[in-house]
């Protein structure tokens, strides 16, 4: 992947980048006191940032502070978590002043680089600080059995304290090229980033977590871009959850011939019909994982 500098941060009109006053933008202004309060040079800040792995321009940096550009590139909103901890600044103060507007990756290299950086951006990776004690899907489908709204909501428990958020990286070919995410309750999207086939994007809680603290979020998925026919889905528990419940909503008159739950267990799985009632599928499971149970369907 391509390093960070003044080709990512220089565009061509600078002004841009900054308010309808000219004035530099929030991240600008915070940016510039974060680090003349570390009393730090743009040349320090760039060496302690490639010890931890980021190569950026001193160029980049300078463009950064004066409101001139903004953090865009996969490899730029990955080096914000540590430009964060260099400047000793609280986790997500600088990142939750940037817009939501989305990166765009259109190369399929990039696509996993990408949602590394979502996860390094916001500082908590996958499954880190956090657990999942209950998850809800709910999945809306048209007449042409392609998916268009995917339902959220999760009750997570906080594992340490000071806990921001999680990451969300889906990539599923029924997703489509043109996903963008609708928070509902108790979170909101940082940073996001449009992926061939889906979407990575950092959901911030609405305020830190204590450690043991419960939250509940709400969030939907708007799938848009043209997509082939749902036929299955499946749900990956990578630790022990309570409840975990999937609901198809099936477009009338189409409706599925022929349903099967199952169910994936330490290599293992199992199949059984379920009957096509109405004009939806469900599964419920408790008290399972890790494994994976979904729900197939033929139309």
């Amino acid at each position: 992947m391509a390093c960070a500098g003044p080709g990512d941060s220089a565009p061509a009109k600078p002004a841009r980048r900054r308010g309808q006053s000219g004035e530099p933008s929030e991240f600008a202004v915070a940016l510039r006191s974060a680090i003349a309060e570390r009393g730090l040079s743009l040349e320090r800040l760039r060496y302690h940032l490639a010890r931890n792995g980021h190569e950026l321009s001193i160029a980049a940096l300078s463009y950064w502070q004066s409101g001139r550009s903004r953090p865009e590139r996969p490899s730029s909103l990955a080096a914000l978590a540590s430009l964060e901890d260099i400047l000793r600044v609280e986790p997500g103060a600088l990142s939750c002043l940037l817009p939501n507007a989305a990166v765009v990756v259109t190369s399929r290299d990039e696509v996993d680089v990408a949602a590394l950086a979502v996860m390094a951006g916001l500082g908590t990776p996958r499954d880190e600080g956090y657990s999942r004690l209950s998850v809800y899907e709910r999945l809306e489908l048209v007449q042409q059995g392609v998916l268009r709204r995917r339902s959220l909501r999760g009750v997570l428990r906080a594992t340490r304290a000071e806990v921001v958020g999680f990451p969300v990286v889906w990539r599923d070919a029924a997703a489509g090229d043109d996903v963008r995410i609708e928070p509902r309750a108790h979170c909101r999207v940082g940073h996001a980033i449009d992926l061939p086939d889906g979407i990575a994007a950092q959901v911030l809680f609405d305020r830190p977590l204590h450690a043991r603290e419960t939250t509940v979020i709400d969030l939907d998925f708007i799938c848009t871009g043209p997509a082939p026919p749902l036929t299955r889905w499946d749900v990956t528990c990578r630790a022990r959850r309570r409840e975990s419940y999937v609901e198809v909503a099936f477009a009338e008159p189409r409706l599925p011939l022929v349903a099967q739950r199952v169910v994936e267990v330490g290599g293992r799985e199992s199949a059984e019909f379920v009957p096509v009632s109405g004009a939806r599928l469900t599964s419920l499971v408790q008290d399972f994982g890790p494994g994976v149970v979904g729900l197939r369907w033929k139309w």
